[in-house]
């Protein structure tokens, strides 16, 4: 009891000075009084968003059934009011859409008969994006609960739904109730779908404000029975809690915890004493050993999932293979058995060929959902791929700020910048896919990879097109040509070797996979990276 009132009282100290420390600001909109298609909870939406974020220390501006004029000037005084610092949060529930590409927010009165009419009687989101921009303060948040059905479709030429996807300024979160394109549910309570979850979720101590989104989409996939995806697209600098837990709360339960343990080994020990003074010292280590063994036997469990998923992969890849692979010279041993590559599709595999390589343009994109497996830990992160030039000789993918990968016209990979930030150039380039890609084709290639940071690597690759299959993804289920291949690697200064296998199930309508399994395991057997990419939705121009 006692513990637990020194925990209460330091959380409210926390919450008390965390919010005195560091200036909140909100705008809440809900707009649900509609003249053609009214809605019945974004008004109750709207009230269950301000009272949460009051309680997380922000000021709070709550205003409902806005028109054009109302929705401006409040847009307009919460970009002043941001500017003199801290975190802004914008959140507008009610009708939304998107048009070429742009996403309004509909205001209450609105008269729009034609599409041409939006852009001057609705409000623009980007807005609210310039308004964040222009206050230059650390950190941003806007949710937009707005992707309700477009009740003015009938009369549109468009029949495009939902909102488009959105860039996050420096130091922003956007945060959409579902995927780009589609709908979110208005909800059958007193609160949407997504509202619903999301606030009971920002009311858990201890979550980042990206922790809060995972656990929200996860909910609500469940709840609509995957109809739903909320989706959103990040910038974040800085860590940001709805609702933190002081330090010294774990601290202490942490003391607490060792403690327990502490006590509970003594106890073991004390009990071997009073049943045996001399076989004291033997009971403590028996006692020790046995929960040494108990952690290694749960490791062990988790250790041997990864690595016969893993197993699992290569003996697939092995069955389907006709011919032999050898490794290039110096690099890492071929397997005891020849590894052979598909010639065939199965019997019940789609005929056809994928054609060409594909042509790109400017302002293509798409968004994967990629899981990253770490023995004990499976993380889950969004990426996202935007084409961000082509030229008549070049194709440049952005990653992320500082990340790209560089393609020529036939789809052959030049140069990448992952994630850790080393520049790596290929020579030859690397030809991911040899069109036309049909069933049964292969090939073979030798390339070099010099790295910015001095390491330079021998590769032997051989791919194969094992034939159709039907995948599904959170995208859909896709007609695609599954492409296998296996590279060795060697460093030329001796300093590490092994292998890689990666599957890709490439999908022709998207042009690109829908699908790729990616695993790197060293000669010693440790595995280096085992991800997986699944395709969430995709934009072409």
């Amino acid at each position: 009891m006692v513990r637990y009132a020194y925990a209460l009282v330091a959380c409210l100290m926390l919450v008390t000075a965390g919010h005195a420390a560091e200036r909140r600001v909100a705008l809440v909109i809900g707009n649900s009084a509609y003249k053609q298609a009214p809605l019945a909870n974004p008004g109750n939406d709207a009230r269950a968003m301000a009272k949460v974020l009051r309680e997380s220390g922000f000021t709070v501006t709550e205003l409902r059934n806005l028109n054009q004029a109302g929705m401006r000037r409040a847009i307009r005084d919460f970009g002043d009011d941001i500017a003199k610092g801290g975190v802004g949060l914008f959140f507008f529930a009610g009708h939304g859409m998107q048009i070429r590409g742009r996403n309004f927010l509909i205001p209450v009165g609105s008269d729009i008969e034609r599409e041409d009419e939006v852009e001057d009687q609705a409000v623009d989101a980007r807005l609210v994006l310039e308004k964040m921009a222009s206050a230059k303060n650390p950190l941003n948040i806007v949710i937009l609960d707005a992707c309700r059905n477009n009740p003015f479709i009938s009369s549109f030429r468009s029949s495009v739904v939902g909102l488009a996807a959105m860039d996050a300024p420096a130091g922003t979160l956007v945060a959409f109730s579902t995927a780009p394109g589609q709908v979110a549910a208005d909800g059958s309570g007193d609160n949407g779908l997504y509202t619903k979850h999301l606030v009971s979720y920002m009311r858990e101590a201890g979550l980042k404000v990206e922790d809060v989104f995972k656990r929200v989409r996860a909910a609500v996939r469940q709840e609509s029975g995957g109809r739903q995806t909320p989706w959103e697209n990040t910038s974040l600098e800085a860590d940001f809690y709805f609702k933190q837990i002081d330090p010294r709360i774990l601290a202490e339960e942490k003391r607490e915890r060792e403690q327990a343990q502490k006590e509970a080994i003594d106890k073991a020990v004390q009990d071997a004493l009073k049943r045996s003074g001399q076989q004291a010292a033997q009971d403590r280590a028996a006692v020790e050993r046995e929960i040494a063994r108990r952690v290694a036997a749960e490791r062990a469990v988790a250790e041997k999932a990864a690595t016969d998923r893993i197993a699992a992969m290569e003996k697939q890849l092995q069955v389907a293979m006709n011919r032999s692979v050898a490794p290039a010279a110096g690099a890492a041993p071929a397997p005891k058995e020849p590894v052979r590559l598909a010639t065939a599709a199965p019997a019940s595999a789609a005929t056809g060929s994928a054609g060409a390589a594909p042509r790109y343009r400017a302002g293509d994109s798409w968004v994967y959902k990629v899981t990253d497996r770490d023995y004990t830990v499976v993380r889950e992160r969004k990426s996202v791929l935007r084409v961000e030039s082509v030229t008549d000789k070049e194709v440049r993918v952005r990653t992320g700020s500082k990340n790209y990968f560089l393609y020529n016209l036939e789809g052959d990979l030049l140069v990448n910048v992952p994630g850790d930030g080393v520049t790596r150039r290929f020579d030859p380039p690397i030809k991911v896919y040899a069109y036309p890609l049909e069933p049964g084709k292969s090939w073979q290639a030798r390339y070099r990879t010099t790295r910015d940071d001095g390491k330079v690597f021998d590769n032997d690759r051989s791919t194969t097109v094992a034939g159709w299959e039907d995948v599904t993804v959170p995208a859909g289920t896709f007609k695609a040509l599954k492409v296998s291949a296996l590279t060795y690697y060697r460093r030329t200064d001796g300093g590490g070797a092994g292998k890689i296998i990666v599957n890709y199930w490439y999908a022709p309508e998207v042009k690109r996979a829908v699908k790729v399994e990616d695993v790197n395991i060293a000669n010693s057997g440790v595995v280096q990276q085992d991800l997986t990419s699944e395709l969430i939705s995709y934009k072409l121009h």
